[in-house]
């Protein structure tokens, strides 16, 4: 059971991954005109060398992550270990840093379903010496 729950959480955190990417590069019809003025206002600022870096570092690793939760479908241990890794420096990452993203209400529940994922792998991969996941 525990090698389905990682498979599907894999699956479902590569699906909202991608939604989730080809939602923040389409036009948000949703948002208020204001709110989007402001974020091209937002957007448009100078960022700082620190922000670059971290944007570029998230970005690579954002990738690591989605590349590696593909290799956890097909249960192979090192790649849970680059996805939690991964994961962890972008969601520290984003703590640190200073942004301004208004979502609505279908990009809030697609990262959501992403965070929720990788708290199922997560969990499983925790268990996996006790659950036997690994093992063949």
């Amino acid at each position: 059971m525990d090698r389905a729950i990682l498979r599907i959480a894999s699956m479902v955190y590569c699906a909202s991954l991608a939604v989730y990417f080809w939602l923040v590069f389409s036009p948000q019809s949703d948002l208020p005109q204001e709110v989007l003025w402001y974020m091209q206002w937002w957007y448009s600022q100078p960022s700082t060398q620190l922000q670059s870096l971290w944007a570029n570092v998230s970005t690579a690793l954002l990738a690591m992550a989605f590349i590696s939760a593909i290799f956890l479908a097909f249960l192979k241990k090192w790649a849970g270990y680059v996805f939690l890794g991964s994961n962890l420096i972008v969601l520290g990452a984003q703590w640190l840093m200073a942004d301004y993203a208004p979502q609505t209400s279908l990009l809030a529940s697609i990262e959501n379903l992403t965070l929720i994922s990788v708290g199922c792998i997560l969990a499983v991969f925790v268990l996996s010496s006790r659950l036997g996941t690994f093992k063949t």
